[in-house]
């Protein structure tokens, strides 16, 4: 998101000041579930919804905060760019001011290469509940665009982004992306002031170490690696997963054990003043001071005492260009294909009989190694790392049962799933939230939306 911000010359808002949610009388929330995603951000907007607000959801997948909106636009995997567009449409006919930010004739000229109907049908959305979100919109403004990483685990991410700043910049709204503060703002700042390197996946990892560039590895937390380097050592409140694995394992304090400063999803700097004491058990040392107890041994000092300075200086520089960017409409032509263009990744489409389109979402119930529905069976039996949702229609289709055993078979490999019904999901689509515990799963993460088939699993 930042390469394309940068390319286009726009600058996404990241840090979140909940007070400025007053002034917003309509929230979208595009490809995002705050309610199990970011439950801080939804009480803010349920604070706003009961003093009259409006909520509009846009999402092929599933989403808890549907059932509370005015209008759920359930469009087809991998087509919200085309539902932006159809949105975009409607408000340049129904309210045809002009807008004075530069390249609105342009982007109106573009616009009509793009028939209403064409698109209306290429998101498979209807042009009653089309309407009526385009009414609220109008009606019931500013709005603020909240959107997820869902909207950018997809093949056709730029084509998402771009729809949705033209249609933001049009209605003079606000822009939102829920994303994991300390990775998007941190280890970019980190980098900037102490020059380190970061790497993309753990593929460039894994590659590193059969190029014999890595040979030996210092974890912190978990990381689903399937190349080992000649040394193996893992920093982690437990011995799970690749620490299993270790030659050498370092037990820390997890951030109840230990004070420290965490990071928000708004980008807010959270302190612990005090370290929680387990009667009868040994407290386990704090991640910076095992880190600091090896540099001495290595003859290093570690200066730590500015780390706080260091973290305000970082969210501070982003509060400071915390604008909604450069306002001006982005063309089209260049990043979005033309409605029925063969040319882009045909999403929303399923092939051979069986075939769904598989939606991966986001699964945050595993801290530090530990998957919450593997600890708690009353955590499981809501949120379930293994379920296989579908639409009831399907179940009916495939010959499944509720709860029945499948194998769901990938391009990148098969998972072991339970099937569980919803009718908020679309027919043809399926919809995972698995725990990251393995690259196979990352992998699939990565891909937003995929193509699977469902096997009944023999006993």
């Amino acid at each position: 998101m930042a390469a394309f911000a940068n390319q286009q010359g726009i600058e996404f808002r990241r840090k979140v000041d909940f007070k400025e949610f007053e002034r917003y009388r309509t929230f979208v929330l595009v490809d995002t579930d705050l309610k199990s995603e970011a439950l801080a951000f939804w009480l803010e907007v349920k604070k706003e919804l009961r003093r009259g607000a409006r909520l509009l959801v846009l999402d092929s997948g599933l989403n808890g905060c549907g059932q509370t909106a005015g209008v759920n636009l359930r469009c087809l995997p991998g087509k919200e760019a085309e539902a932006l567009l159809a949105l975009l449409k409607r408000v340049v006919l129904k309210s045809p001011q002009l807008s004075f930010y530069p390249g609105y004739h342009r982007l109106l000229d573009e616009l009509n290469l793009w028939p209403e109907e064409r698109l209306t049908e290429e998101s498979g959305l209807g042009v009653a509940e089309l309407d009526r979100a385009t009414e609220i919109l109008l009606e019931s403004s500013p709005a603020l665009f909240i959107f997820g990483q869902r909207f950018l685990r997809q093949a056709c991410w730029k084509e998402n982004l771009a729809a949705l700043w033209n249609l933001r910049l049009r209605l003079e709204a606000g822009l939102l992306p829920v994303t994991g503060k300390a990775n998007e703002l941190l280890i970019p700042g980190f980098k900037n002031l102490f020059g380190l390197k970061a790497l993309a996946s753990t593929e460039e990892v894994e590659a590193a170490i059969t190029a014999g560039k890595i040979k030996a590895l210092y974890v912190l937390g978990d990381l689903p690696l399937e190349k080992r380097p000649g040394l193996l050592i893992v920093q982690n409140p437990w011995r799970i997963g690749l620490a299993a694995e270790a030659d050498i394992f370092l037990p820390s304090g997890s951030c109840l054990e230990s004070g420290g400063l965490l990071v928000d999803l708004a980008g807010r700097i959270k302190g612990r003043a005090r370290e929680l004491k387990i009667p009868g058990k040994e407290t386990k040392p704090a991640d910076i001071n095992i880190i600091s107890r090896l540099a001495e041994t290595l003859g290093q000092r570690l200066e730590i005492k500015g780390y706080r300075g260091i973290l305000e200086s970082i969210l501070g520089e982003e509060q400071a260009r915390n604008l909604d960017g450069s306002s001006s409409y982005l063309p089209l032509s260049p990043i979005v294909k033309k409605p029925g263009d063969a040319t882009g990744p045909e999403m929303g489409r399923t092939g051979r009989p069986g075939e769904l389109e598989v939606i991966v979402g986001d699964n945050l119930d595993n801290y530090g190694g530990l998957a919450m529905a593997g600890l708690s069976p009353g955590f499981k039996a809501i949120r379930n790392p293994d379920w296989l949702w579908l639409n009831p229609r399907d179940g009916d289709r495939l010959g499944l049962s509720e709860g029945q055993k499948v194998a769901l078979e990938t391009a990148w490999g098969n998972l072991d799933l339970e099937v569980k019904y919803s009718s908020g999901l679309r027919p043809g689509t399926a919809f995972i939230s698995p725990v990251l515990d393995d690259s196979k799963k990352i992998k699939l993460f990565s891909q937003g939306i995929i193509k699977g088939t469902v096997r009944i699993k023999n006993e």
